[in-house]
């Protein structure tokens, strides 16, 4: 028998966690943020944020905090909220328009096959609403002047990510494989 459950979320002041998976977070706070996905979808999302308040006291203090939410729940597709400009983005010819960005030198051609490989894989495994959610973090951040830093963990082996600014290690230069990422 399928029961209809209302979900409230959980009021974190500026920061609404919904327990379907949801995070809305304020972007002029947020400081990093990192999924796991698994062949199913989701495994874990975690976003890290700061408040004026939580940066005041570090800046008086030796003890650094700051807001963590986590979810480590098996969620697929995510209900993302991002801004209606970025759901109605033709994400296609965003991603096929990152091969602008591609250095053209001797590795050219493994740069744009990888590129193409890499959209592919993220289509078979319905990520687009993941990228949407990407792209709107990353041009907040870059709007708010947020720094962030080289590069964490498997994303690292995504050339897809290095083009749309998340991480700085170009995978391609340091023949790193997707596999590492799609793990």
């Amino acid at each position: 028998m399928t029961q209809n459950l209302r979900l409230e979320p959980i009021d974190l002041g500026d920061h609404l966690l919904w327990p379907d998976g949801t995070i809305q977070v304020v972007p002029e706070r947020l400081i990093d943020f990192s999924f796991k996905l698994n062949g199913n979808g989701l495994d874990r999302l975690s976003v890290t944020e700061l408040t004026p308040e939580i940066e005041q006291f570090n800046d008086l203090s030796e003890h650094k905090i700051s807001i963590k939410s986590e979810i480590d729940t098996n969620i697929f597709p995510p209900a993302w909220i991002v801004p209606q400009k970025y759901q109605e983005l033709d994400l296609d010819a965003f991603l096929f328009g990152l091969a602008e960005k591609i250095e053209n030198d001797s590795l050219y051609d493994v740069r744009l096959q990888r590129l193409t490989d890499e959209i592919v894989a993220f289509k078979e495994f319905d990520l687009d609403s993941v990228l949407r959610l990407l792209v709107y973090i990353i041009d907040k951040m870059q709007e708010s002047n947020i720094v962030w830093g080289v590069g964490r963990g498997s994303s690292c082996s995504s050339y897809l990510l290095y083009l749309m600014g998340l991480h700085e290690i170009d995978p391609v230069l340091f023949d790193i494989p997707l596999s590492d990422f799609l793990k």
